[in-house]
C-alpha cells in the first residue's frame, strides 16, 4: 500500500482533482454525466477549481479545496471573484456561489490514479457562511451527487443556452442517471 503522507503536500494539492476526473466520478454516476461535470482546475492557486456549465461554458461555482490537515487557507482570490463588487457598474465579476471543500484523504488509493490517495469524506462550507448554517459533510457518493444539484441549479436558473422546455426533461434525466448507481448501490 502507498505510503501518503500529510506532508507531501504535492500529493495532497492534486487529491481533489484526480478525485473530481471523469474516471474516477464514473464509480459514482454514468460516464456520460461524469464528463458533464467540468470544471476547470487550476493546478497554481490563487483558486483551486471552477465549476462550469457545458451547456453555456459559463461558471456555475468556484471552490478552493484543502485536506482536513489545511486550516486557514487563504481565500482572498476566490472571495474577490466570486463577491467583490465593481466600483464603477456595482456588479459582481462572477456573482456565483464560492466554497472551501475540506477533504479527507484515505489510506487507500484513488483506483483511477493510485499515485494519490483516494478521498474518505468531505466537508463543504460556502465562503460566506450564512447564519445558522451548517457545514455539509458528504461521502465521495453523496459529494458526486453534491456535484450534479450544483450543475443542475445553474441549468434552471442561470444557463442562457438551456432551450425553453428543456430543462425539466434534461435536468431530471441527468439527476436519475447520476444517482442511479448510488441507489442501487444502497439497495434503494
Amino acid at each position: 500500500m502507498p505510503d501518503y503522507r500529510m506532508s507531501d503536500s504535492l500529493i495532497l494539492d492534486h487529491t481533489y482533482e484526480m478525485w473530481h476526473r471523469p474516471a474516477s466520478l464514473k464509480r459514482f454516476m454514468n460516464e456520460g454525466i461524469a464528463r458533464a461535470l467540468a470544471d476547470l482546475n487550476l493546478d497554481n492557486p490563487p483558486v483551486d477549481n471552477i465549476f462550469v456549465c457545458v451547456v453555456c461554458w459559463n461558471p456555475v461555482a468556484i471552490a478552493e479545496d484543502t485536506t482536513v490537515s489545511l486550516d486557514g487557507k487563504v481565500t482572498t482570490v476566490t472571495y474577490n471573484l466570486a463577491y467583490r463588487t465593481c466600483s464603477k457598474c456595482g456588479s459582481t465579476l462572477f456573482d456565483i456561489p464560492a466554497y472551501v471543500i475540506r477533504f479527507w484523504p484515505s489510506d487507500t488509493p484513488n483506483p483511477t490514479a493510485p499515485e494519490f490517495p483516494d478521498i474518505d469524506r468531505f466537508e463543504v462550507r460556502h465562503l460566506i457562511e450564512l447564519p445558522g448554517e451548517s457545514p455539509m459533510f458528504h461521502t465521495p457518493a453523496e459529494h458526486a451527487v453534491w456535484l450534479v444539484t450544483l450543475h443542475a441549479a445553474h441549468l434552471s436558473n442561470d444557463c442562457p443556452n438551456m432551450k425553453p422546455g428543456y430543462y425539466d426533461r434534461f435536468t431530471h434525466e441527468l439527476y436519475e442517471k447520476a444517482t442511479s448507481k448510488l441507489r442501487a448501490a444502497l439497495g434503494r
